[in-house]
């Protein structure tokens, strides 16, 4: 039952709607037809807004917006990408915008490490450090993904050097000290005609701490 119709009957309550006659097939016609012109306005309504948009139109709409899909987006990150296309315009080019980007697309905690620091002459060089997902590993296609998306949001004039993935685990310290008691045997023996000369065994007691340094990965 459409909305016009239950306004029709239900709101404006006209009496001959609800004897069967050739008004009211007309206006249950009528009703229909509204709301089937409803329903076309809010479709071509929602082809403007691009989180309501049909996938069909992301193409055009990234294009317009300097948001060209790329093989490394799939259906909803580009339309996010697109969605967010002022932000991401001013994410990109910038040393602190080139991680965001990246969490984006599924690596995070990432660092931007200036060569600089280490070397004056390659101040327009840079690495990328990347923390691994829990229980998932990088295959050749991350590789690839992490620089191709690095060169293309990156500052114009900066050079990518080498990306790095590191595996992030805990790790607790515990120090401990205990108290052991050792049996110390001494035995001294004369050496030739001087030295010390030939003497019993000396039996002795004597305690000893150690202290023990442990280390557990969780």
């Amino acid at each position: 039952m459409g909305l016009f119709w239950r306004y029709f009957r239900d709101t404006l309550a006209w009496p001959w709607l609800a004897t069967p006659g050739a008004i009211c097939v007309i206006a249950k016609g009528l009703a229909d037809t509204m709301d089937a012109v409803r329903d076309d306005i809010r479709w071509m309504r929602d082809q403007w807004v691009v989180p309501l948009a049909e996938q069909d139109r992301m193409q055009g709409y990234g294009a317009s917006r300097g948001a060209p899909r790329t093989r490394h987006d799939d259906d909803a990150r580009h339309r996010r990408r697109v969605e967010r296309a002022f932000a991401w315009h001013h994410m990109g080019g910038t040393v602190d915008g080139l991680p965001q980007i990246l969490a984006e697309y599924g690596y995070p905690d990432g660092r931007v490490r200036n060569l600089r620091d280490d070397d004056p002459a390659q101040w327009a060089h840079f690495d990328v450090e990347l923390l691994s997902p829990p229980s998932t590993g990088f295959g050749a296609a991350d590789i690839d993904a992490v620089r191709s998306l690095a060169n293309e949001y990156k500052p114009a004039r900066s050079v990518l050097g080498k990306v790095g993935f590191t595996l992030r685990s805990s790790a607790g310290l515990a120090a401990g000290a205990v108290i052991s008691t050792a049996i110390i045997m001494e035995h001294r023996v004369g050496v030739g005609e001087v030295a010390f000369p030939p003497a019993p065994l000396h039996v002795g007691a004597g305690c000893i701490q150690y202290v023990i340094i442990q280390s557990e990965v969780a």
